[in-house]
């Protein structure tokens, strides 16, 4: 669960999730995040839920980009000789 923080220090409850990503995100910027117990019930439909409709996604090969135009070009001598 993250929680907002009021001015006057009272938490107030903002996001349930169970994704591990978006948990991270919160504590990256410094959100209180609290670890809950899943009820039974629920565990089990999202469980249900996702053997049903998960499908992994296909690897992609990074090509890498070129990080320089062509207008620019290298020194051909070494820099102090």
């Amino acid at each position: 669960m993250v929680c907002e923080q009021e001015e006057d220090d009272e938490l107030h409850p903002l996001l349930v999730t169970l994704s591990y990503d978006e948990m991270a995100s919160y504590i990256e910027v410094d959100a209180p995040v609290f670890d809950l117990p899943i009820p039974p019930p629920v565990y089990e439909w999202v469980e249900a839920w996702v053997l049903e409709n998960y499908q992994p996604e296909q690897r992609k090969k990074r090509t890498r980009q070129k990080w320089a135009d062509e207008s620019w070009k290298p020194l051909r001598d070494p820099v102090g000789r």
